[in-house]
């Protein structure tokens, strides 16, 4: 009886531990999270400002090519854009590359403009997606439980030896002891009878 509700004992405190590391690796991986969008939109407005000012003198030049080019190689190197496009002030679409592959997931649109002393010449238009934030961060959510799960089974490993060898161990040798001299005084109880006259 004592076992079975220091087992019950030991099964809630392990049970609270593993809800508390859940919740603390579910924030971790939120923020986390967090941090990986914000710091992916970052790097989308810096490549589209250094997208803007390679294309400044062959947009000046009226080299199209140029910016077709420039705009197919960034498109082709970076996946999680969904489409890139050049416009001229007119709308005219100077240059376009579109991802092949788009994923559903959550889109941000980017514009800057391309200005010549003050004109502005052209406009960057971008379109992407956080499915490498996401996925990074869903990465790093499955290796954060992984961990808990394993925390907890090892504390609660641990903590059911210490249990075992602090309360448990010297309760079963009280036990078995008296158990021995309560066998043996029945036996020598047995004895008695078996001896006395009728």
């Amino acid at each position: 009886m004592i076992q079975f509700r220091q087992a019950r004992v030991l099964c809630f405190l392990v049970l609270v531990l593993l809800c508390f590391q859940f919740a603390t690796a579910s924030l971790i991986a939120y923020k986390q999270k967090q941090r990986l969008r914000t710091s992916t939109y970052n790097d989308s407005v810096n490549e589209l400002g250094i997208m803007a000012d390679l294309s400044h003198d062959a947009l000046l030049k009226s080299d199209f090519a140029s910016v077709r080019a420039l705009i197919r190689r960034w498109g082709e190197k970076r996946r999680d854009f969904l489409e890139l496009r050049v416009v001229s002030p007119n709308g005219f679409v100077i240059a376009e590359h579109r991802n092949p592959n788009p994923a559903p997931s959550e889109t941000y649109l980017l514009k800057t403009d391309v200005l010549s002393e003050k004109i502005k010449i052209a406009a960057i238009y971008l379109s992407a997606d956080y499915r490498s934030a996401n996925y990074t961060s869903k990465q790093l959510r499955g290796r954060l439980f992984l961990a808990a799960i394993s925390i907890t089974t090892l504390l609660g490993i641990a903590l059911w030896l210490v249990i075992r060898k602090t309360a448990l161990a010297p309760m079963e040798k009280t036990v078995n002891e008296k158990t021995s001299a309560l066998q043996e005084a029945n036996h020598e109880l047995e004895q008695l009878l078996d001896n006395s006259p009728t």
